[in-house]
Formats: structure tokens, sequence, C-alpha cells
């Protein structure tokens, strides 16, 4: 009777609007804790379908009416009480389309989320969870494993996901196709494949899918962003109700949200890659020179660089100088990306800004100061792209008289100045790398840093102080951001 009624309810959504997957999530959870594992089973399966359905209408909803109500422009010698009221009326228009789109596409019998906590269920894939442990239960095996997976990946620091899936990696009938994650998104897909293409050396496969990633990254990442205003931190407003208190409270949760789409989209396969994008860059650029694409491959790594200025990627910006002098216009960044950091860039200044002035220190705010009546700094997208870094003074960071005393060091020969010679060199090095520190001196064979973001230079008689590429070789200095 029990399999009945849940694979009714399975059944139900399209005919009764009011089977959410808020309620079918209870009633998964209900057939969990009474060891009724087929009935756990069909009532999560739905209900993440549901919940897919569900954030597929408001994700269209809201990306729609932006579209049709963009962001009122006004003139400077606008009337200013006009300009109030104006956005206020914008907004209600705004909020018209939305709940019109949502009442067409999602009924009126559909009824509100009633409790936040289980939207954050979903986001963190918990269905998933309970579907392991009923799949092993009712004897299902390979989804079990498959559920484990999908949990564990969406929970890399959970440390009961891990024991869970080193449980099914150890049964006898584990495989490895049964790593497989339930929700991944094409762009993760394909930028597992073009890393995959990039240590088989096949060269044009990295590239187009890499692309490829990118281009569903960015999809996906407005996804993140239009889903963020839906998912107001209510507990930010506190008891303050005057109107500009609790329009910047949802204001704020709604930016940081949005800014946090970035890191929490560069998870893939459990693990994190930092700024996923600038990571595709670092693959792809590499491919592009193997494939004698030179000029391609400086402008990735500019596009790298605009993102996150590694000094392992500023070596390879010396390289492409060397190879294309004078020719500073291949090193222009995709407009795409000028866009996405410099909106990246906004908000970090205007999160800094309420985060600061926000700290209450012995029950009162900051002293009131210039930059609390000013308005938000821009940026011109020129200024952005210039690459200031002094690229031909690298070769003059040591002296001869510092790279002999640093040989000494590596080869192990008994110094006095040793402490101080140390203490100059990261100290040259962070004049122009301010976050590095010295790793270590070495001579030595062929070999990489023990850091992915290394400073390497050469400490050699002929060739002091020169910029060496993470394989090297010789009496080096490696410095470590």
């Amino acid at each position: 009777l029990c399999l009945l009624l849940a694979l009714h309810a399975a059944t139900a959504t399209q005919e009764d609007p009011e089977i959410t997957f808020e309620r079918l999530y209870k009633f998964g959870k209900d057939a969990y804790t009474n060891g009724e594992w087929a009935d756990c089973i069909g009532f999560m399966k739905r209900a993440l379908e549901d919940w897919e359905y569900y954030q597929s209408y408001i994700l269209s909803c809201a990306s729609k009416c932006i579209k049709k109500l963009p962001e009122p422009q006004f003139d400077a010698d606008a009337d200013p009480k006009h300009k109030v009221l104006a956005r206020f009326h914008h907004t209600s228009q705004r909020a018209l389309c939305i709940k019109r789109c949502r009442r067409e596409r999602l009924s009126s019998r559909r009824p509100a989320i009633s409790r936040r906590e289980v939207v954050h269920d979903f986001i963190e894939q918990k269905p998933y969870n309970y579907l392991q442990v009923c799949y092993w239960k009712d004897g299902d095996f390979e989804n079990a494993a498959k559920a484990a997976y999908t949990f564990l990946v969406a929970n890399p620091t959970d440390e009961q996901a891990k024991v869970n899936m080193d449980f099914y990696m150890g049964e006898p009938e584990f495989t490895e196709d049964l790593i497989e994650d339930k929700e991944r998104k094409d762009y993760e897909r394909m930028f597992i494949s073009g890393v995959g293409a990039y240590e088989e050396g096949d060269w044009p496969k990295c590239i187009n899918h890499l692309d490829t990633a990118l281009e569903e990254f960015f999809r996906e990442e407005e996804k993140c962003r239009l889903s963020c205003r839906d998912r107001v931190d209510w507990t930010g407003i506190g008891s303050d109700d005057d109107v500009d208190v609790v329009i910047n409270a949802m204001h704020r949760s709604t930016v940081e949200c949005g800014h946090s789409c970035l890191a929490r989209l560069s998870w893939v396969n459990g693990h994190f890659f930092g700024n996923l994008v600038a990571q595709a860059y670092r693959y792809q650029h590499l491919c592009y020179f193997k494939q004698m694409r030179g000029q391609d491959a400086a402008r990735a790594v500019s596009n790298h660089l605009l993102l996150d200025a590694s000094p392992d990627m500023r070596w390879n910006k010396a390289h492409y100088r060397t190879l294309y002098p004078n020719r500073e216009e291949i090193f222009k960044p995709e407009m795409r990306i000028v866009e996405f950091a410099c909106n990246r860039l906004y908000e970090q200044r205007y999160l800094k800004f309420a985060e600061q002035k926000s700290q209450l220190i012995n029950g009162m705010y900051p002293t009131e100061a210039k930059e609390d009546y000013a308005p938000l700094e821009t940026v011109s997208k020129d200024d952005l792209i210039q690459d200031a870094f002094p690229y031909d003074e690298v070769a003059s960071t040591f002296s001869a008289g510092l790279c002999k005393a640093l040989r000494q060091i590596a080869l192990q020969i008994p110094s006095a100045h040793e402490k101080q010679a140390k203490s100059e060199a990261e100290s040259r090095v962070q004049r122009l790398f301010p976050f590095a520190k010295l790793q270590g001196i070495w001579c030595g064979e062929l070999r990489r840093p023990a850091c992915d973001r290394a400073v390497v230079l050469s400490i050699e008689d002929g060739s002091c102080s020169k910029w060496l590429g993470p394989l090297h070789e010789g009496c080096a200095l490696v410095a470590c951001e």
C-alpha cells in the first residue's frame, strides 16, 4: 500500500500542484525513518524532479522580466524626485512581471515554501544522502554508490560522506563506472574533458572543450546569480525597520550570494579549483601553445592574469613578450572577461564597504569618514586591462654578490651571513611579488617547485636573476605565494 502511495505521489505533482518538492521531501524522510525503503526512493526521486522543475521556472521568470525591464537610465539633469519614484515604479513593474510569470507557469494552487531550510537541503543535495541509504537497504548497490558519490561531490568536507563512499568502494561489486555525479553540470563535464585532453596531448580537443566549458560556465553563473534573488538573508535586517536599512540588508545579502557564485561553481568533481575561469585559461593557453597558436595563447594568459595575477602566469606572459616583442595588442583580454572582472571588482568594493562600516566596536559604529558619503568608485575598463607589472625589472632583482651568497647557501657552504642573505633575497622578491615567501634555495637537476604559485629565479653566475619557469634546473631560489 505504501509503495502504491509513493508511486501516486511521484506522478501527482503535474495534476496536483499542491504536492511540491517540500512535501515530497518530508514524505521521503518519513519513509526513511519508518524503514520503508522503496517509498523513500520514490518520494526522494520525485522531490528532486520537482525541485528541478520549480527552479527552472523561477529562474526563467527572473531572466525574462530582467530582460523586459532593464535598469532605468536617467539624464544628469533629471528631476531627483522623479528619479526616486521612477525607480520605485520600475521595481513595481518588475515585481508584477515576476509574480505574473510565476502564477502562470506554476499555478495559483502551488503553495509557497514554508520552511526555507528545505531549500538549503536541496542546494546541498541532501536528498541524495537519504537516497544512498534507501537504495542500499533496498538492495540496489549501483544506485546507492552513485547517490553517495553525488552527495560527497556536493559536500566534499563531510566526513561521514567520505566514510560512506569508502564503504561502497570497498565492496566487491564496486566498479569505476559507479563514480558518477548525478547532478554534474555541462560546464563541469566539458572542463573535466578539456583537462583530460590536455593530459592526453589532444590539443584541439583541449581548446574546443575548454571553450565550451567557459560558455557553459557563464550560463550557469548567470543562473546562480538569478537564484540569489530568491534567497534573501532576512536575518541581516535585524530589528531596525527603516526602509533604507531593510533595502540595504536585502541588497547586501543578494550581492554576497551572487559574488560567491564563482567560488561555489569552482568546485568540480569534489575538487576546489579556486577560480575555475582562470584555471580553464591556464590549461587552454598551453594547448594553444602546443598548436603553435601563440597569439591565442597570449590572450588566454592575459585573461588569466586579469582574474588571477599568479606569478607563474606572469612568467608565461614574460615568455610570450620575448616571442612577440612590441606586440602589446595581442595581450588584450576578451571583453567578456573584462566585463566579468569589472563586475567582480565593483562587488568587492561594495561588500568591503558594507562589511567594514557595519561592524560594531564597543557598541558603536565606526567614526564618520569622508568615504561614508562618497559614491561607489568607478573603474575605467581601459585602466583595468592595463598590466603595470614591471616585467623588465625582474632580471635585476638580485645583485651578483647576493646571487653568490645564495649559491653558497644552496651548496651548503657555511656562511655567517646566511640569514641576512635569505632575508634580503625575500625582501627583493617581495618588491615585485608582495605576497611571496621564500620557499627554498637549491642546486640540482630538473625539478618543479613544491607550490603552484611559484617565483623561480636563477642564482647561477652567468644568469643571476633570470626568471625561470616552474620546470627548472641548476641553482635557483624559489618563493611561493
